[in-house]
């Protein structure tokens, strides 16, 4: 007799409904997980104990967290990573030789329990280390460690009980030395000479334009007035443009370099010249900043 159809047509939905169930709680579990990881991560960091924190923002920056949580905690992140201290140990026996099975703590919670040589993250402040090993008498040394310092290393000797300490790097960014002059000068001094050129030329050609009008008026024609007016307006634009660039090339030779703020301020202030042309000639327009 054949099997009746029905029972997995109703076991089928039934199925279907836990499954979509146990997604959904699952959803919600992670949901919960993530805003907690999220309120954890930043009462951590406000209490500066950043190794922690930074393992709750790696929680609420996963995918499977809301956006909105996601991009705040990606973003947290990147500013512990830059702003959380590491420290690269190394212990020694009597002999000087390396040790590998050390068990290391800071302020009594486990920081490694083998030197492998590679950097570990450790929250900033004073902090007590201590060295425990087999066979050797136990090390401890009280460290300040600091915000940003990366690689630090500390060594240590059972035995001698020494603890080498590296000196705390300077973790600010280096001034740049200065690189000369550069070339900002030269472009401005090649512009103020071509400026005092051009102001001697239309200079002269507006001194004889104006021979020229002294000889015709007074029946000199508009055209020719203009022309003079045009010659002279030249003139004056290409001797501000020389003045203004030479005095520039100037600061910025004397300022030794052109990358300091000073002339980077004075580099935006570059002379401006238009010439529109207009009827009877051209109108010139001349600007800066100072």
């Amino acid at each position: 007799m054949p099997q009746s159809r029905w029972p997995h047509v109703l076991w089928t939905p039934l199925v279907v409904a836990m499954a979509v169930g146990v997604v959904d709680e699952a959803k919600a579990d992670d949901k919960q997980v993530c805003l907690e990881s999220y309120d954890k991560s930043q009462t951590l960091r406000q209490e500066g104990k950043l190794v922690a924190a930074r393992e709750q923002m790696l929680s609420c920056a996963r995918n499977v967290c809301p956006e909105i949580l996601r991009r705040d905690c990606t973003q947290w992140l990147s500013e512990v990573d830059e702003t959380i201290p590491t420290v690269v140990l190394s212990v020694k026996d009597k002999r000087g030789q390396d040790l590998v099975d050390v068990r290391v703590t800071v302020d009594g919670e486990a920081l490694v329990t083998q030197i492998d040589g590679k950097a570990v993250a450790v929250d900033p402040g004073v902090r007590l280390f201590r060295f425990d090993a087999p066979g050797e008498e136990p090390v401890e040394k009280r460290i300040v460690i600091h915000a940003a310092s990366k690689n630090r290393g500390i060594t240590i000797q059972f035995g001698s009980g020494s603890v080498d300490v590296e000196p705390q790097p300077d973790v600010t960014k280096p001034q740049q030395e200065s690189g000369g002059p550069g070339v900002l000068p030269y472009v401005f001094g090649g512009i103020g000479l071509v400026g005092v050129g051009a102001f001697a030329f239309f200079g002269t050609q507006f001194d004889s334009k104006l021979d020229d009008l002294d000889k015709c008026k007074p029946n000199c024609s508009k055209a020719d007035t203009d022309d003079a007016s045009t010659t002279r307006t030249l003139a004056w634009i290409s001797g501000g443009v020389g003045v203004v660039s030479l005095g520039v090339a100037t600061y910025l030779f004397l300022s030794g370099s052109s990358d300091t703020p000073a002339s980077v301020e004075v580099a935006s202030a570059l002379p401006r010249v238009e010439l529109v042309p207009v009827r009877g000639g051209a109108l010139g327009t001349f600007g800066t900043r100072f």
